[in-house]
């Protein structure tokens, strides 16, 4: 059968014909990992964690003992290099290898890079630099007796220059020895070629599916790791075909606005907090229920060469920004997490009354929620609130304690007990509370 097609007709299927070859050149010409399967595994997950502190007090090093009975092994911060005018700048951290050594845990030793502002060429000034070091840090824990199971390369390289990251992975290949090199990689890079032939050099590569993007505004939602995007990426990661673990947050940060909600900046553990007295500050914290919810998705289903999890960073006593030791072992031991907050009332003496606020869960838990008292007013000598707290909607039967909003965010923490106020009684009587969690 044939068919004669004229005038417009004609221009018409020439023109469904042209676009129909454009859309078979562009399949064909997509990247086989668009169209790769990988094989899929279930079963219990391997939990490590980072030590990324620079100064190793007691706080660090019990921290680190304790974490030994949990963890599988541990991938320790032992320098960082900075640019500077184009001049290089070397910071060691105070590792205690011996302590590390006596673990007998496997140990990876991590350098920081910070933002390089040129290309990596081979054999070029920068790349033999940080191999020297390199070769120095692996030379230093060999010497305090300790065998590093890895050696691990923290930058966060532009997605324009993965090209030339691979010189310096090469270049480091040579002054570590045979000890297994890997690096930490960003999920955008996920979708780049050239990403795919840098981790082939690699023995592994950590995926960091957290980071804080910066709010325009106070309103704005603000999430440090996304449970959805995070399922995503791991399925992105298992079609490379390279083995690869998964960093997953435990860490948060206080945001600051300025009076009328526009972001100033952000402060982690350890930074100064000298703003002035109008600035407000949010504070953006790692989800541990929703950490507990990926791992036990990945428990379920996960691609083969995701060979585990690694945990940033290990809870150390004194720091207010990350988890507390409770939370991270009782989701590596896949236990479920008790989020608990209560009110106790202490009768410490005749005729008088504490209201203490209690956490005996395994996550923090606000500590400037409203606590609902139940005590009538005509047996109330005296009362008051103590920790941003005070009495307010007083009623024949009761009244509220409510916290100052102008008061920065606080928390308590597994096992505390805070006392928040007090009340004066005419006699010994039995009074109720309750927290509002509305």
């Amino acid at each position: 059968m044939r068919f004669i097609l004229a005038g417009k007709s004609r221009v018409w299927f020439v023109i469904a014909v042209a676009s129909l070859l454009g859309v078979f050149t562009c399949v064909f010409l997509l990247p086989v990992r668009f169209f790769a399967t990988f094989k899929s595994v279930t079963g219990p997950l391997d939990h490590s964690v980072y030590v990324w502190q620079r100064n190793w007090g007691e706080p660090v090093r019990t921290a680190v003992r304790n974490a030994a009975n949990e963890v599988s092994g541990f991938v320790v911060l032992v320098g960082e290099i900075s640019w500077n005018s184009g001049e290089m700048k070397f910071v060691s951290a105070d590792t205690d290898y011996r302590l590390l050594a006596e673990l007998q845990k496997p140990v990876g030793i991590a350098l920081r890079v910070g933002p390089y502002p040129d290309k990596f060429t081979p054999g070029g000034k920068a790349v033999t630099h940080i191999a020297d070091i390199s070769r120095s840090l692996v030379n230093k824990a060999a010497a305090n007796g300790l065998a590093i199971s890895e050696f691990q390369l923290d930058f966060d390289c532009p997605e324009s220059k993965l090209n030339s990251y691979r010189h310096l992975l090469e270049g480091l290949r040579g002054s570590i020895g045979d000890v297994p090199l890997t690096i930490t990689a960003l999920p955008s890079w996920l979708k780049h070629r050239s990403f795919t032939r840098l981790a082939k050099l690699t023995d592994g590569y950590v995926l960091q599916v957290h980071s804080l993007e910066r709010p325009k505004s106070i309103d704005e939602p603000m999430v440090l790791c996304n449970r959805e995007s995070s399922l995503i990426w791991v399925r992105q990661a298992g079609r490379i075909g390279v083995d690869f673990r998964v960093a997953l947050p435990t860490y948060g940060y206080y945001v600051a606005f300025d009076v009328g909600g526009k972001f100033k900046g952000l402060i982690a553990e350890g930074q100064s907090r000298s703003w002035d007295c109008q600035t407000r500050l949010v504070k953006v914290s790692s989800n541990p229920t929703k950490m507990a919810g990926l791992v036990s998705a990945w428990k379920a289903n996960r691609p083969a060469c995701m060979k585990g999890i690694i945990w940033y960073r290990l809870p150390v006593e004194g720091d207010e920004l990350n988890w507390p030791s409770v939370t991270l072992s009782t989701i590596i031991a896949g236990k479920v997490l008790l989020n608990s907050l209560r009110v106790e009332i202490d009768y410490p003496s005749k005729g008088l009354a504490e209201i203490m606020l209690v956490n005996d869960g395994h996550t923090d838990q606000r500590s400037d929620l409203p606590i609902n008292v139940e005590c009538p007013q005509e047996k109330i000598i005296a009362c008051d609130g103590m920790r941003g707290y005070s009495m307010v909607n007083r009623t024949t039967d009761g009244f509220v304690m409510e916290h100052d909003s102008s008061k920065e965010f606080s928390t308590i923490r597994p096992g505390q007990r805070l006392k928040t106020g007090w009340i004066r009684l005419e006699h010994e009587m039995e009074i109720k509370a309750y927290v509002d969690q509305r």
